[in-house]
């Protein structure tokens, strides 16, 4: 398979429906992107598997403007946000919505959990922009990598419980175009230490829908229901406005301080975690994947969700707004090298 570009009930998150119609004919261009996601792993009581290193990062760029926060070592990233709703509480992982009355790019991250029962994170991204030039963006990062051994051979197991979400709006006329731009992106990778020569990747999982059943570098996908390494992009006119809720998340609203985490019933199975005491079961579903059998050694986990937002009134070609959404992740040396297999 080859990896799409960059995974609990969504939090704070009200109105999750699209937006109205525009109102006005001047240039509108909205997007949002949201992952929460566990992942759950028997590698978990191996020796030196917990701690690791969380890595949480949150930029915002509006009107040529760039900011960001968090860093290597950090578990929960201050939120970025510039524009006209700012700022914004941290962890509030609710959406401002779409409209002609606000310029604004945010972004927020956070580990949830880091521990034997799993490893939890939000990623979420905003931004809308009318008659601007330069446009707007958002994006939230997590990153996780721990250090193992294995003694005696294994294979390695991996369930994910994740709830994605993604939205655009994008208006425009000939005179006054728009573009949009979505995107998540969820990977799970595991490197075995070579002393004498460069590391070598030995199972490699970026959830991408394709099916139940089918092969990933290293192993096998046991379920893959939906797309959790997904880009949603459009140039307007035409007009569009477009949703990807695979699970018919509905959501609720909360104070933005009010934070609940839930990763309710997975596919009929009654596995439920509430970090604050609440139980509020919305659907699920399950991703899992299994690694091929593992020689004893040293290994290195590595975990990585994203959020993007790339929002402009001006036509994007479609390569050169990939590029864009990339600036963010190099700029932080995150960069990973892609294969096709």
């Amino acid at each position: 398979m080859t990896a799409r570009l960059t995974t609990c009930l969504i939090t704070g998150i009200g109105g999750l429906i699209l937006a109205g119609p525009v109102q006005e004919a001047n240039a509108v261009a909205y997007g949002r992107a949201y992952n929460a996601v566990l992942l759950r792993t028997n590698l978990s009581t191996l020796p030196g598997f917990i701690p690791g290193t969380p890595s949480s990062f949150s930029e915002a760029d509006y009107d040529g403007q760039l900011i960001g926060g968090g860093g290597a070592g950090v578990q929960d990233a201050p939120p970025s946000c510039l524009g006209q709703e700012c700022p914004q509480p941290n962890n509030n992982f609710g959406f401002v919505g779409p409209g002609t009355g606000e310029k604004f790019g945010r972004g927020d991250a956070r580990f949830l959990q880091i521990n034997a029962l799993g490893i939890g994170s939000q990623a979420l991204a905003e931004a809308n922009a009318f008659d601007l030039n330069l446009g707007a963006s958002g994006g939230g990062t997590n990153v996780f990598s721990t250090s193992f051994s294995i003694e005696t051979p294994l294979e390695a197991s991996f369930d994910l419980t994740a709830t994605p979400f993604l939205q655009y709006l994008a208006s425009g006329t000939s005179s006054e175009p728009a573009f949009a731009q979505v995107q998540i992106a969820l990977s799970v990778t595991l490197t075995r230490d070579n002393p004498s020569g460069p590391d070598e990747i030995v199972f490699d999982w970026e959830p991408d829908g394709a099916g139940s059943v089918g092969g990933t570098l290293g192993g096998l996908v046991l379920a893959d229901p939906y797309s959790l390494n997904l880009l949603l992009t459009h140039n307007a006119p035409p007009d569009k406005n477009d949703l990807y809720n695979p699970l018919g998340l509905t959501g609720r609203e909360l104070s933005p301080l009010e934070v609940d985490v839930y990763f309710g019933v997975i596919c009929g199975v009654d596995d439920t975690i509430v970090s604050s005491g609440r139980v509020l079961p919305p659907p699920g579903c399950q991703w899992r994947a299994q690694s091929l059998l593992l020689p004893a050694g040293n290994y290195t986990l590595s975990f990585s969700n994203q959020a993007r937002v790339l929002v402009r009134d001006a036509i994007v070609p479609e390569p050169a707004s990939i590029s864009l959404l990339l600036l963010g992740l190099a700029g932080l040396g995150m960069t990973k090298r892609r294969k096709a297999y």
